[in-house]
């Protein structure tokens, strides 16, 4: 017995109908509106200067290449002076964990105002 394959023919012929379906509105779209012939004209235009667009955008992206790898080698030369730099003089750098209790500590109400009673029992 032969095994059936999955592959349903009533697929293949609603998804040729979606596919017709849409072509022959892009179709009316194109060429029976003036809004339609306009962004046509500009997508034929595109293409005809598709070549040379895509020459200056791949030159652009070479030039950003180039001065990303400049900008890269540079750093990376500085990089052990600023290393001996940071090594020689030792400051006291904050973290954000730092700076976040700082930050709350001064939203904390003082101990002279509000004494801390931790264990208060009731008489």
């Amino acid at each position: 017995m032969k095994k059936q394959s999955s592959h349903h023919p009533a697929s293949n012929f609603w998804f040729g109908f979606a596919l017709g379906t849409i072509a022959v509105a892009a179709g009316a779209y194109f060429f029976g509106t003036k809004e339609g012939r306009k962004e046509l004209k500009k997508i034929l235009d595109f293409t005809e200067n598709f070549e040379e667009n895509i020459h200056l955008v791949s030159e652009e992206f070479e030039h950003e290449l180039i001065e990303k790898k400049n900008e890269l080698v540079e750093n990376l030369e500085q990089a052990p002076q600023k290393i001996c730099q940071a090594l020689s003089h030792p400051e006291e750098k904050h973290t954000s964990l730092h700076s976040l209790l700082d930050k709350i500590k001064i939203f904390s109400p003082s101990s002279e105002k509000y004494p801390k009673k931790l264990f208060v029992k009731e008489k």
